[in-house]
């Protein structure tokens, strides 16, 4: 009996296949998801879905997982509609015992982002898909990974989405958390976040994604007297904070900036609940019309307030 397409494990050896070959052919009407060992990629293992056919213009989407480590569920939530777009999906697994500061980049120790990045490299090499620039999204301690991580590579992602964050990296008022060797903290000489790189952030498509009933602060919601004076002391109040904060610092610099909140009706701290109306997918994986259509609007809208802000200012 030939065994089921949803769940192969990635060996060595088929990592080490023919040039111009994939390590195994996905089914027609399945994606194929593969596990890849962290021994190859400084200790980070990863859920890889490979659609039957692979749109090279279309970026591959990141999926990372909160603080329970479920990488292959989110895999397994976008692998379906990534196909349908050509897209592979890659789900990191940052291990407990080798990455507990992954949400922050690597407060301490190896660096998450560059372990990412070395993944991303491999993955591209095997299978011969362009890994430069990815969509990204996390969710929950991921969502905290992401934000962070587009906020030190811009210019590796085409399109951010993240979803129930329990903290964010505010624009120019707080610090990053520290990352090493490079500190990535406030702007200024000594920082890793530029203010070329803000800006770049800045203008990316953001979505930030958080369910109504999330706005009940857990043992899991980072709190400090400074974060839940600037933030707020929920999540539901702090994504729409960032957003808010997003816009201003845009504005300050002439930029249009098309980060959008979204709140998801019925849904707490949950990524099933989250998952459940459909749009969180639609969101993370926007069709490229839909997208280009979402995108001019929002300049649209960014571009007319700053027009009567300009006018009742003169």
């Amino acid at each position: 009996m030939n065994p089921t397409p949803e769940i192969r494990a990635a060996s060595s050896a088929a990592l080490t296949g023919p040039a111009h070959s994939s390590p195994a052919a996905p089914s027609a009407a399945q994606p194929a998801l593969f596990a890849l060992p962290p021994a190859l990629h400084l200790g980070l293992g990863a859920w890889v879905s490979v659609p039957a056919r692979i749109d090279p213009q279309a970026p591959v989407l990141v999926a990372v997982h909160g603080i329970g480590r479920a990488a292959r569920s989110q895999a397994q939530a976008f692998m379906q509609r990534a196909a349908q777009q050509g897209r592979m999906v890659v789900a990191p697994r940052f291990e407990a015992s080798r990455w507990p500061n992954y949400q922050r980049l690597g407060r301490s120790g190896q660096r998450a982002d560059v372990a990412l990045l070395s993944l991303l490299e491999s993955i591209g090499f095997q299978w011969r898909v362009n890994t430069r620039r990815i969509a990204l999204f996390g969710y929950s301690g991921g969502a905290q990974f992401a934000h962070r991580f587009a906020l030190l590579h811009p210019h590796r992602v085409q399109n951010l989405c993240i979803c129930a964050s329990g903290w964010y990296a505010w624009p120019d008022e707080q610090p990053l958390p520290p990352v090493r060797p490079a500190k990535l903290g406030a702007i200024g000489p000594n920082s890793a976040l530029s203010e070329q790189r803000m800006s770049r952030f800045l203008q990316l498509p953001i979505e930030v994604v958080v369910g109504a009933n999330d706005c009940v602060r857990d043992q899991n919601t980072r709190s400090t007297p400074l974060i839940d004076a600037v933030q707020g002391p929920d999540r539901l109040t702090r994504a729409r904070r960032w957003v808010s904060a997003l816009q201003a610092a845009a504005q300050a610099r002439d930029l249009l900036a098309p980060a959008r909140l979204t709140v998801l009706p019925g849904a707490g701290h949950d990524f099933q609940q989250c998952l459940a109306d459909g749009r969180l997918l639609e969101l993370a994986l926007p069709s490229s019309d839909g997208q280009a259509r979402a995108y001019a609007s929002d300049l649209a809208r960014a571009h007319s307030r700053a027009l009567s802000h300009d006018l009742w200012a003169a």
